[in-house]
């Protein structure tokens, strides 16, 4: 691939390749899916629907999240994936920059392209958990020694891979962790000269091949097509330590974040990594007590770093179990409010540990900016009715909390309050156990981005 000399000017300001802003993954758990976003650029899974969020909590935690980890959203955790996105759109920033194509086809050259690199992963390296669209290139070789590569229905490896594959889930993450280049569809000036090191010298004995499955697409029989090979040499499961060194600046350490708005928390992210790293089980999604670790460490330390980590220990105090608390009431349609009450007193007794009523007593301009004031009373409210032991004041007003939200979405509250207390559940949840008084201790339900750090970590630094 010739080496790029020339800069074409910026992109238009709304592409039509751009992936859609308006729509969530099929068949996706509410209780495993958060939307992502950013404080510059929005996911584009970002819209919010009201079966995932009932009481607008992401907009809250994702802004307090910001403040830690600034470049990876909660579904950028391959490191891998980038380095996909990476090569689909250096190659095809290539081909446009010679004049063989049009920008316009930057996204099926893409897609193809990520079709070829799921085959490769998986063929040669076995690769099962790490792929968008794993299952339909299982079901594919089952099927057949050959397979399709295209941009339409006959090569597609999701039901709509351009918004749930890894142009649409990775993009945004890799403009800001700086592999591309804002102004154009290709990677910047640094990626570039990454991959001319690390990719150009294995794949230049199958550039006219790969080049035009890229363009035109075709069959392929993936276990014995010397494309296939090349392109899985460049994507072994094991990093070089090259990479290591390129992924654990621009990705774990966010050495590259540019936005003026997120720079101070890019330099506070790479420190937070290293604690993650020195006291957190990686391969474990984050919890209390590790986080409550690292604020007691870094006190003394590194004050910048303590006061958002302090903020989000106590922040998850309320929305973890403000959100347990909703869905135990939707689940308990025809009981009145005095009921749940009781059984949550019994299950708890009156006083909640790691909540006060002045728990949130410095948080309300942040949840203001990222919410609004209306969240931000509600917040306080039940901090205050779970903090006294009211939990019949709590339960009313998360479903007031609920009511509000869905009226600002044009949808009906989940739940109504009929005469004499009784829930009317018109969305209504399945019966779970609630924690129990020690696993309150510890309750914890939220990301803020920090399991994303802890993966690009572990990948990192256990093959560094």
């Amino acid at each position: 691939f010739a080496r790029r000399t020339i800069r074409r000017p910026a992109r238009s300001s709304n592409p039509p390749h751009w992936p859609s802003r308006h729509s969530l993954p099929r068949n996706t758990s509410p209780r495993l899916y958060w939307p992502t976003v950013f404080l510059t650029l929005e996911d584009p899974r970002a819209q919010v629907k009201g079966s995932v969020d009932p009481l607008g909590l992401q907009p809250i935690w994702t802004g307090f999240g910001r403040h830690l980890v600034t470049n990876l959203t909660t579904v950028t955790t391959s490191v891998r994936q980038f380095t996909v996105l990476m090569m689909g759109r250096w190659i095809a920033q290539d081909l446009i920059e010679r004049g063989r194509v049009g920008e316009d086809d930057a996204l099926p050259l893409f897609l193809r392209f990520e079709q070829i690199a799921g085959y490769a992963r998986h063929t040669v390296h076995g690769v099962d958990d790490d792929i968008r669209g794993i299952e339909r290139i299982m079901r594919n070789l089952s099927e057949s020694r050959r397979v399709t590569i295209q941009d339409d229905a006959s090569g597609m490896i999701l039901s709509d891979q351009k918004t749930y594959g890894i142009w649409g889930l990775y993009s945004v993450s890799a403009r800001i962790s700086g592999l591309l280049d804002p102004d154009s569809l290709g990677v910047t000036p640094m990626a570039d000269e990454f991959l001319d090191r690390s990719a150009k010298p294995v794949l230049q004995s199958v550039e006219k091949e790969l080049t035009r499955l890229m363009l035109r697409g075709g069959d392929i029989e993936p276990r014995r097509n010397t494309t296939v090979s090349a392109l899985a040499d460049v994507m072994n499961p094991a990093l070089s330590d090259e990479e290591c060194d390129f992924y654990g600046s621009t990705l774990r350490d966010a050495s590259r974040v540019q936005e003026p708005e997120l720079t101070t928390a890019a330099r506070r992210q790479a420190r937070f990594a290293r604690m993650l790293r020195n006291h957190a089980t990686l391969t474990e999604p984050v919890g209390r007590a590790e986080l409550t670790v690292i604020l007691e460490r870094a006190r003394d330390s590194d004050p910048d770093l303590a006061h958002p980590v302090d903020r989000v220990i106590r922040l998850e105090s309320l929305l973890a179990i403000a959100h347990e608390v909703f869905r135990f009431a939707q689940s308990r349609s025809g009981q009145t409010l005095t009921s749940l009450a009781t059984e949550l007193s019994d299950r708890w007794g009156q006083r909640l540990p790691n909540l006060e009523s002045n728990t949130l007593h410095d948080l309300h301009e942040e949840i203001v900016r990222h919410a609004g004031t209306e969240h931000d009373a509600f917040a306080m409210q039940a901090c205050d009715a779970f903090a006294n032991g009211d939990y019949e004041g709590a339960i009313e007003t998360l479903i007031a909390w609920n009511a509000n939200v869905m009226h600002a979405r044009r949808g009906a509250a989940w739940i109504q309050l009929e005469a004499g207390g009784r829930l009317d559940c018109r969305f209504r949840a399945p019966e779970q156990p609630l924690p129990t008084g020690d696993d309150l201790k510890t309750f914890w339900r939220n990301t803020y981005f920090i399991d994303s750090l802890k993966s690009v970590i572990h990948q990192v630094e256990s093959q560094a």
